[in-house]
């Protein structure tokens, strides 16, 4: 039996309760009301049994969405992806060292996709706040696969007068001012999300390694 019916027939039930005790009551005591008294009794019953009957349709409908929502962020809590980040290398020269040797000027990031669910459309970069990198693309990556993004270390030029500055939203996300490697891709629901991992310095080698990394949902409705 469906909740909805129930409901109705307690609704049904609480009426004839109401009106059952009343009527014996008038019999008893030989009491005969008008007949418009008793439509009036009648229809005041029959309207308490129904404001009950749209109190509990209410509750049910309300419950009925809240397991629809939870069912609905259930599912894409399973399609996540989780993309992890490292570089190949346990350290990478990041800048000239004794000697005059120049360092490398793009590097490998290994992106490993930790999640149950593919990331789509990822963007590779560097990422500061005062410089602009070019960025490495790829279309998929689907769950425990990993791709080795080359990331390039030299800035691009000016945009041109007029353009959108890429990225821009991630100075709202990336708060500390320091150089770091980021992902940006989306899953298979469209919510967007940036990976992103800070490179610390070692002493003063001129090298880098891996530091703290973060994973953030943007605010984009696409």
């Amino acid at each position: 039996m469906s909740k909805i019916m129930r409901n109705y027939l307690v609704g049904l039930f609480i009426a004839i309760v109401i009106y059952v005790p009343v009527v014996s009551w008038l019999i008893i005591r030989n009491i005969i009301l008008p007949p418009e008294v008793i439509d009036t009794l009648i229809l005041f019953i029959l309207a308490a049994a129904t404001v009950f009957y749209a109190f509990r349709t209410s509750d049910i409908a309300k419950a009925a969405e809240k397991q629809a929502e939870a069912s609905r962020r259930m599912a894409e809590d399973m399609a996540r992806p989780y993309l992890l980040l490292r570089l190949t290398e346990e350290y990478l020269q990041w800048d000239d060292i004794e000697g005059g040797q120049s360092a490398a000027k793009e590097f490998t990031v290994t992106v490993l996709n930790g999640g149950k669910g593919p990331a789509r459309n990822l963007e590779a970069s560097l990422w500061s706040h005062e410089d602009i990198f070019a960025v490495n693309k790829k279309g998929y990556l689907a769950a425990n696969q990993e791709w080795e993004a080359t990331i390039s270390k030299l800035s691009t030029d000016g945009i041109a007068l007029g353009e959108e500055i890429p990225w821009l939203e991630l100075k709202d996300v990336i708060r500390k001012k320091r150089i770091s490697v980021v992902v940006k891709y989306e899953d298979i629901y469209h919510h967007h999300w940036v990976s992103y991992l800070y490179l610390e310095d070692v002493d003063d080698t001129g090298y880098v390694r891996d530091g703290e990394q973060n994973i953030v949902e943007l605010n984009q409705n696409d």
